[in-house]
């Protein structure tokens, strides 16, 4: 969820988003494939990409942790 968070909190930038993270770009690509296979190819289109975010800040407000 932390790289999720960082990447479009970086606006979709990779560099900012691995500036964010403390972690080499690659493992922010590793990461965003990842989470392709997981959430599916259109995780990145602009509604699905709303609907992400929302969730993430829901469940940060609800008490939940970053990982």
């Amino acid at each position: 969820m932390r790289t999720l968070g960082a990447y479009f909190g970086a606006g979709g930038s990779l560099i900012r988003a691995k500036d964010e993270l403390h972690v080499h770009v690659n493992t922010v690509v590793q990461r965003l494939d990842r989470i392709q296979v997981l959430l599916g190819r259109d995780w990145n289109e602009p509604g699905r990409a709303l609907e992400l975010q929302l969730a993430l800040r829901l469940h940060l407000l609800g008490g939940g942790r970053e990982r």
